[in-house]
């Protein structure tokens, strides 16, 4: 989910352009080892573009990838696609979102150029929603823990509009390299040990096992003054830190009216944030600080740590509301190289034993905020909106923190222009 910075109201943003088929939900946190190189190479047009299968990457699975792009030779018309590092990981459908990093490329006629690298920023992406469609062809089906190349002609990704935003014109070939550390289902919840349901003077919470929570506020009683954490499973991975890139599912209910005001469940979806970074509200950072992967854990979030005395009337928030959050920790990845922070996965739907919290607004806030880290991630075809909200709001909307607009630690606006819908925001 997205928790929006206070003062701020949720808007639909979209990136310029970007795609038509569903893509995935990530579900879990752990990573997959990764074979040696066993490439295949394939092509979405037949015969293939001899002009793009010269395209050629070498290096590390978790490194950054080295390019080479054939000398004096302009791009095919058709999609190439290449499994450069066969993983040994779950296959990812169209049910899942992905965890993973990227290179893009811009390749226009005999010269390319570099776009962007998450490889060399804080850390990995969560694809899900809607993908290029190219971009899509080549990663359903490949299984996490493998690198991918894909050289995706105008009419398998902008089309002849190009994407202004980041430099791509309509008759551009985009090249992409990505790394698929995990696929998470889009049903993922907490597979821990449950310990409690809460309940007493604490809402109670019920939630089956890949479906949202049911929340249910204690009937005449006043909400805690402070933020109040409980765990109701516990989770047998790592527990997060500060910095960590971490996948959850949620459901929010506002104390005075009992009623959901949003949820990641509803967009079908999971919502990624790196933690303790100031993207979400601080009832958040500090609520799931040292929780363990595959938790589900209660927040009962003060005003004071929340939306403050400005609320968020459009979802429906006072300033004088209590939040109710019921979060299951997915997943999370250490900052670095985007490398799993715990050995396995603990309560993946697929492993062994992917909006958002609101973001926060910064002490100081600039008075437009600025999108430090997309969550969801997607790539749209001209004229498509595929619908996604955010967390505290049931319209489709951008992640917007006004903490630090020159977050270094966070990923940069071309990330949000190649991959999120809202570009606005970037």
């Amino acid at each position: 989910m997205r928790l929006f910075p206070r003062g701020t109201t949720p808007r639909t943003r979209r990136a310029s352009a970007l795609v038509v088929i569903p893509l995935v939900s990530v579900a879990a946190v752990a990573g997959f080892a990764s074979s040696s190189s066993a490439a295949t190479g394939s092509s979405l047009a037949s015969p293939p573009s001899t002009a793009n299968q010269p395209v050629t990457v070498s290096g590390a699975f978790g490194a950054p990838p080295k390019v080479t792009f054939p000398k004096g030779e302009a791009p095919g018309s058709n999609l190439y696609t290449k499994t450069v590092i066969k993983g040994a990981g779950p296959k990812l459908t169209t049910a899942d979102s992905l965890v993973g990093n990227f290179a893009l490329y811009d390749w226009r006629g005999k010269t390319a150029r570099l776009i962007g690298s998450t490889f060399s920023s804080a850390g990995p992406t969560l694809f899900s929603g809607y993908l290029l469609p190219g971009l899509s062809k080549a990663l359903i089906g490949q299984r996490a823990g493998s690198r991918v190349l894909a050289v995706i002609p105008p009419k398998y990704g902008f089309g002849s509009a190009g994407n202004p935003p980041i430099g791509v014109k309509g008759t551009d070939t985009l090249v992409f390299v990505v790394d698929m550390l995990s696929a998470i289902s889009n049903k993922a919840s907490a597979a821990g040990q449950p310990v409690s349901d809460g309940g007493g003077r604490l809402p109670a919470v019920t939630e089956p096992a890949g479906q949202a929570a049911t929340i249910k506020i204690p009937a005449h009683a006043a909400p805690p003054k402070t933020l109040t954490i409980k765990t109701l499973v516990q989770g047998r991975g790592a527990k997060l830190v500060k910095g960590d890139y971490v996948v959850v599912q949620y459901t929010g209910v506002i104390w005075r009216t009992g009623k959901v005001f949003d949820s990641s469940w509803s967009r079908g979806q999971p919502f990624a944030f790196s933690i303790g970074e100031g993207q979400v509200i601080k009832g958040w950072d500090d609520g799931l600080l040292g929780r363990k992967v595959g938790s589900r854990v209660l927040l009962v979030i003060p005003p004071s740590d929340g939306y403050g005395s400005t609320g968020n009337p459009q979802a429906g928030i006072k300033g004088t509301d209590t939040l109710v959050f019921a979060v299951d920790v997915l997943g999370a990845y250490a900052p670095a190289r985007g490398l799993p922070a715990q050995p396995a996965l603990a309560g993946a739907v697929r492993c062994p034993p992917n909006t958002p919290a609101m973001v926060r607004t910064a002490r100081s806030a600039p008075t437009r905020p600025t999108m430090i880290a997309p969550v969801a991630m997607a790539l749209a075809q001209p004229g498509v909106r595929p619908g996604r909200t955010i967390p505290g709001t049931s319209s489709a909307p951008a992640p917007n923190s006004t903490a630090a607009a020159a977050n270094t630690s966070a990923h940069q606006p071309w990330v949000c222009q190649a991959l999120a819908y809202m570009s606005s925001c970037c």
